[in-house]
């Protein structure tokens, strides 16, 4: 698409989209084929098997991670994702002790990283096979890069 570019900060090392011109409220900045997107969810759950992004979390492990034939058809992007401790990851609220979150003095803040934590902790005993270590990692790398693709489904609302 004309105006804008993909690419990373020769500084920082982040990646992104970025406008190379101003965009009028509304105008498209680009378009991706669904099939070029790495699926999370079943569309046609309308979001009832992802209740909460440690959900989603776990599907990325259960859905890609543990499939050897997506781990090749994906590697080209796998490898571009940051892993615990590297340069390039930056640890949000689910890393924090109870301690650092409740250090962010901002009620909704620290509600909402202990939900998630709680969450995590909560779904990595229930699930079979994922530890807790793996299931935040994962939850800390869909919140980090995921988007809704809204998708008419038929018979279904029209965003599923």
């Amino acid at each position: 698409f004309d105006g804008t570019e993909v690419g990373f900060d020769k500084v920082t090392g982040i990646r992104g989209m970025y406008a190379t011109r101003a965009f009028k409220a509304g105008e498209t900045l680009c378009k991706i084929p669904s099939d070029c997107a790495i699926a999370l969810a079943d569309p046609g759950l309308h979001g009832s098997d992802i209740p909460t992004v440690a959900h989603v979390g776990r599907n990325w492990l259960d859905m890609y991670l543990s499939d050897e034939e997506k781990i090749e058809t994906w590697a080209p992007y796998l490898a571009t994702l940051p892993a615990p401790g590297a340069k390039n990851f930056s640890p949000t609220p689910d890393y924090f002790s109870m301690e650092e979150i409740e250090a962010l003095e901002f009620p909704p803040a620290v509600e909402a990283a202990k939900k998630r934590l709680e969450e995590i902790q909560t779904l990595a005993q229930e699930s079979e096979g994922i530890t807790m270590e793996d299931l935040q990692f994962a939850t800390w790398l869909v919140s980090s890069r995921r988007f809704a693709i809204s998708m008419k489904i038929e018979g279904g609302p029209e965003d599923a």
